[in-house]
């Protein structure tokens, strides 16, 4: 795990297919500490977060319904409840404890973005601390050097309704954009996703 920020830290996965890097993030809020969108990790993850850290994982955040990755070995191993957007809940082998809405607050200063498009439940974080962060599952992706894209059109339910709620996030303030998929932008992110929004208003 590398620190992205104070109280977040971050594991990925490099997925040869997709050619893109699988986030996991986790993030101390207080007296909680989540665990979000989890792909595989190694040993040495879990030496640091009982070792270094010294935290337990509280609550298991998944963004979408494509994201569960590996949840399941999370919520098993410190007997933690799964918390997903409430439409997103339904056809999974293990029980979605929490199901989410939008302005919900999941932890002290972390708040449900809802950003559905993609697909009906997908959720982002908003983080309010240290300037604020944002963690998106698939509503953007981030490329090396700080481009932003899309997922492939053919996995996308509604892109105008994509586009529309992405516009929420021009009110909030935020520094660092965390996506589920590709690198993290650590500094100058609110700036770069309203770039990329002005984009897509003129036909991007």
């Amino acid at each position: 795990m590398i620190r992205l920020a104070e109280n977040i830290y971050c594991w990925n996965a490099f997925n040869e297919e997709k050619n893109v890097n699988f986030n996991g993030y986790l993030i101390a809020c207080g007296d909680q500490t989540l665990v979000v969108d989890p792909p595989a990790h190694a040993v040495s993850d879990e030496l640091f977060l009982e070792k270094k850290l010294g935290r337990t994982p509280t609550l298991a955040v998944v963004t979408n319904r494509h994201h569960l990755r590996d949840v399941q070995w999370w919520m098993e191993r410190f007997a933690i409840p799964l918390a997903m957007h409430e439409s997103e809940t339904n056809d999974y082998e293990f029980e979605v404890a929490r199901p989410l809405r939008a302005g919900e607050r999941v932890a002290p200063g972390c708040t449900v973005v809802s950003l559905p498009g993609k697909t009906e439940g997908e959720i982002g974080l908003y983080l309010e601390a240290n300037g604020g962060s944002l963690l998106v599952g698939d509503a953007l992706i981030a490329d090396p050097f700080g481009a932003l894209r899309f997922v492939p059109e053919a996995k996308i339910q509604d892109r105008g309704r994509l586009i529309a709620s992405l516009q929420a996030l021009r009110g909030l303030s935020f520094q660092r954009l965390l996506p589920g998929d590709g690198e993290p932008l650590l500094t100058g992110a609110k700036e770069t996703v309203v770039k990329y929004l002005d984009g897509l208003d003129a036909g991007g």
